[in-house]
């Protein structure tokens, strides 16, 4: 990593909370290739690591589960291994390499996206941090995507860990949180935000009517009113 993931007050870029999700010491990864969905796991673990994998067939429309799976996971310590291969006929019903696709099919690539999430049982697997990932089978500029609203509320402060409540009406892919910057006397834009920090999480795929809960840890020590930061926190998406 380098410097060009973090503004110059320490604050992360979306880059930076992606290298948090690579770099993690286990990854989920999917992808396509020929007529199948490969799912690999990798694991950096010093331990043996077994659980379940939930795997969903997601509509971008209404955030209707199509279709799921469930599949047991048993990995060593340091392995990287293949755990579950999807036909492209199951999921779309047409069997289609990646290069092409039918953009009417209802439940094709342009409608859905799947969605993974490792549940070990040992809740210290990988820090304690989600393992889960996405496959999206188009770029996502040839999904309709629906307009979303984010709705955000703060729902515990202790000292400098704040914890705020994320929420859509629609799907939302890539729901990036953040402050905008003060204005001085004069009403310029001074590229200070009002309250400097990280959250434990951004950049995430938010589904219809779930409400995320993220933790936020502030850099500085200034006295904030919740109410002005919650007038000045952003939440966009892609």
């Amino acid at each position: 990593m380098s410097w060009s993931s973090i503004e110059w007050n320490c604050e992360w870029k979306l880059l930076h909370y992606a290298a948090v999700r690579f770099y993690s010491p286990v990854l989920l990864s999917m992808y396509e290739e020929g007529y199948e969905v490969k799912i690999w796991m990798t694991s950096d673990e010093h331990k043996h690591i077994t659980g379940e994998l939930a795997i969903q067939l997601v509509l971008f429309k209404d955030g209707f589960v199509q279709k799921e799976w469930s599949v047991p996971v048993d990995i060593g310590s340091n392995k990287s291994a293949q755990i579950f291969t999807i036909d492209t006929q199951e999921l779309f019903g047409t069997k289609l390499p990646y290069y092409e696709y039918i953009s009417e099919n209802p439940i094709g690539r342009t409608k859905s996206f799947l969605q993974a999430k490792f549940n070990p049982r040992d809740i210290t697997v990988n820090g304690g941090a989600e393992i889960s990932n996405l496959l999206f089978f188009v770029p996502l500029k040839s999904v309709a995507l629906q307009d979303a609203t984010i709705a955000t509320k703060w729902i515990v402060q202790e000292g400098d860990v704040w914890e705020l409540e994320v929420s859509s009406n629609e799907v939302a892919p890539f729901v990036y949180l953040r402050f905008e910057a003060e204005h001085d006397q004069k009403g310029h834009y001074n590229d200070i935000p009002r309250c400097a920090g990280r959250f434990a999480d951004n950049g995430f795929l938010l589904h219809k009517n779930e409400k995320k809960k993220i933790k936020f840890f502030r850099f500085d020590d200034a006295k904030r009113d919740l109410k002005l930061l919650a007038s000045s926190l952003s939440a966009t998406y892609l």
